[in-house]
């Protein structure tokens, strides 16, 4: 099931939609930070896009639910620092957009909870220490 929430002002994510939602867009919102709650009604995620949010946080275990996710979205946001407890959880991630942010620092071992992931975008940031 696809859910079309972008665009429309969210500020945080919505907690009433299907729980059995497969793939959620919700670009084009103002949310900034990403909670350990966040997504724990939707375990049934293959795809979400996050993308042009003002997202500068994303808080350890927001996507430890998330196990079947393939694909996140998180190209133009405000993050500047990808920490190694970010990705927990997403065993079977294979597509990761970073792409137009503001990171600068990728944590060592930060991939090493997605051994399935084939294509990291992280075009147009300020990376300096990996």
């Amino acid at each position: 099931m696809y859910c079309p929430c972008d665009g429309l002002g969210f500020s945080t994510v919505p907690q009433f939609l299907p729980t059995d939602v497969t793939r959620l867009d919700l670009s084009r919102n103002v949310i900034a930070t990403l909670d350990w709650t966040d997504f724990s009604r939707y375990t049934s995620l293959k795809s979400l896009n996050l993308e042009s949010n003002h997202i500068s946080t994303i808080n350890s275990g927001a996507f430890h639910n998330l196990s079947s996710l393939t694909a996140l979205h998180l190209s133009g946001n405000r993050l500047t620092s990808i920490r190694a407890d970010m990705f927990y959880g997403l065993d079977i991630l294979e597509f990761l957009d970073l792409d137009q942010n503001s990171i600068r620092n990728i944590e060592p071992g930060t991939f090493n909870n997605t051994p399935q992931l084939n294509t990291l975008k992280v075009a147009s940031n300020r990376v300096s220490t990996v």
